[in-house]
């Protein structure tokens, strides 16, 4: 009986594990300027969308550095 009920833990662990990891393989990100005056009037985008939200990240820490603080923001999307 224990064995059984620690084969359905073990499984049941298993599964939610891989639908984690199947969410997070299955979001983009994409670094974005906010600052519309600057860009011709819209946001602009910093990066194509990526995989890695520290990617997106660093690219928007990178951009704010560049252009004496234009602020940004990471936009997020589930993968097409």
């Amino acid at each position: 009986m224990a064995k059984h009920a620690m084969a359905i833990a073990f499984t049941s662990l298993t599964l939610v594990l891989a639908a984690a990891l199947l969410h997070a393989a299955s979001t983009q990100y994409m670094a974005v300027c906010t600052e519309r005056q600057e860009h011709g009037g819209q946001e602009f985008g910093l990066t194509s969308w990526v995989g890695s939200f520290d990617e997106a990240n660093n690219a928007g820490k990178t951009h704010e550095q560049r252009t004496k603080g234009h602020r940004w923001r990471v936009a997020q999307r589930d993968m097409p």
